[in-house]
C-alpha cells in the first residue's frame, strides 16, 4: 500500500529532525503552568484495594501450582 501517490515529491525538509522546542511550537504545545493538573490523576488518590487483590490472587495461583 503506497501512502504517497506514485511520483509525489517529498518536502525538502522531510528527513530533517526538529528539536523538541521546534516540535512543540509546531504542535502548539504550551508549558505546564499548574502542576496540580497532572498530579494524582491516575491511578488516583483513593486506594480501592485493587493492587492488593491482584497480589493475593497471584499468590494463591502460585501456591496452587
Amino acid at each position: 500500500m503506497d501512502i504517497l501517490p506514485s511520483g509525489a515529491p517529498l518536502p525538502s525538509d522531510f528527513w530533517q529532525a526538529m528539536s523538541f522546542d521546534e516540535l512543540a511550537a509546531v504542535q502548539g504545545v504550551r508549558p505546564l503552568t499548574n502542576i496540580d493538573a497532572i498530579v494524582g490523576t491516575w491511578p488516583g488518590d483513593v486506594d480501592d484495594g485493587f493492587e492488593e487483590s491482584v497480589h493475593k490472587l497471584r499468590q494463591a495461583n502460585i501456591r496452587a501450582a
